[in-house]
């Protein structure tokens, strides 16, 4: 997604130690990744949603086809 190699990584944790401070660290990486999972319960919820109402709108404008055929 990213692109970001093992050295790139390694770079962006040692300024992260070094900014945020070695203490500070672990509790940032457990809300970083408590976000990163609220998102994708969101945007599976959301994406669900979606494909629901999508499939609706498809089963009824497959009766109307099916009904104007019948009609005809």
């Amino acid at each position: 997604m990213f692109d970001i190699g093992f050295f790139e990584l390694m770079i962006i944790m040692g300024i992260a130690v070094v900014v945020i401070g070695p203490q500070n660290l672990p509790k940032l990486a457990k809300a970083i990744g408590k976000g990163w999972g609220e998102f994708q319960r969101t945007f599976s919820g959301l994406k669900q949603e979606v494909m629901d109402e999508a499939e609706g709108i498809k089963q009824s404008v497959n009766m109307d086809s099916m009904e104007q055929d019948i009609s005809a």
